[in-house]
Parts: C-alpha cells; structure tokens; sequence
C-alpha cells in the first residue's frame, strides 16, 4: 500500500502540492474575509431577524465551501506525507509534520464548534429565540472564526516549511 501510494506521489507530486496549497490558500482567504470584511457588513443590518437570517444563511454556505477545501486539504497531505520519504529522513521534518498535524486537529475541532454553533443558532432561529441565536453567532463570529484564521496562518507556514524545505 505504502508503495502504491509513493508511486503516486513520484507521478503527481505538483498536482498535489499545488491542489493542497491551493486549497490552503482559499481557506486562509475565505476565513480572513468572513472575520474581517463580511461579519463588519452584516452587523451593519438594524433589523435582528433579518440579519440572523443573513448570518445563518452565510455560514451554511460557508460550512459547505470550508468542509470541501479541509477534506481536500486533508487527503492530499494524507498522500504527501505517506507518498513523500522525504519527511520520515529528516528529523525536522518529521518534527513539523507531526506540530502540523496538532494544528490541524484543532483546526477540525474548532470547525465542528463552529458547525454545533451554528446547527444551535438555526434551531434557536426557528423557534425566534432572538437572545440564544445572538449568543451563539457571537461565540461563531467573534472567537471561533478568527482563531481558525490564525490556525490557519500557522498550518501554512508549517506546510511551507515542511514541504519546501524537505523535497
């Protein structure tokens, strides 16, 4: 198996680097412009209802958009480290890939966060709990969302360190 996917890797090696950082490179853009740029423009809507609506409807986009770039992101840098021999030689690398995948892990806890967040925010809507809905929004838009941004950063720069500087 291990062979298998080594002869995969040797034969699309830039495919998969390039898919994964530019997977990477979405997730890093979505969630800076979510954090910084939407969540300023939505809370600019004076009516509750609507703009918890807005909201929701965002994130279920945005649920969807991350979970596809993350299992992406996850399968080829499955790939890139079972296929690259590179990263079990040397001591650094192995060393980031394994920090990498800390990062990652609490990346995807976060992210299962957000998306219970959001699955509480929904029912709340629906049921016109405006108080539960504002709460659980906050904890989304305020801390979760911008600490997967800074995660994120981290995660790329581990990626860059390992997969430049080992092959």
């Amino acid at each position: 198996m291990e062979s298998f996917i080594t002869g995969i890797f040797q034969d699309f090696d830039n495919l998969i680097i390039s898919a994964y950082f530019f997977s990477l490179a979405l997730l890093v853009g979505s969630l800076f412009t979510i954090s910084f740029l939407v969540k300023p423009i939505i809370y600019c809507i004076k009516i509750p209802h609507e703009r918890y609506g807005k909201s929701i409807q965002l994130l279920k986009k945005y649920i969807f958009f991350v979970t596809i770039c993350m299992v992406v992101m996850m399968f080829n840098g499955w790939i890139y480290v079972l296929g690259c021999e590179c990263c079990t030689k040397d001591l650094t690398s192995f060393i980031s890939v394994d920090i990498l995948k800390v990062f990652w892990f609490f990346m995807v806890l976060n992210f299962i966060y957000i998306y219970n967040k959001y699955r509480a925010a929904k029912t709340f809507f629906s049921k016109k709990d405006h108080v539960q809905v504002h709460e659980n929004l906050e904890l989304i838009f305020t801390y979760a969302l911008p600490l997967n941004f800074i995660l994120s950063i981290v995660c790329a720069y581990f990626d860059v360190v390992t997969k430049v500087g080992s092959c």
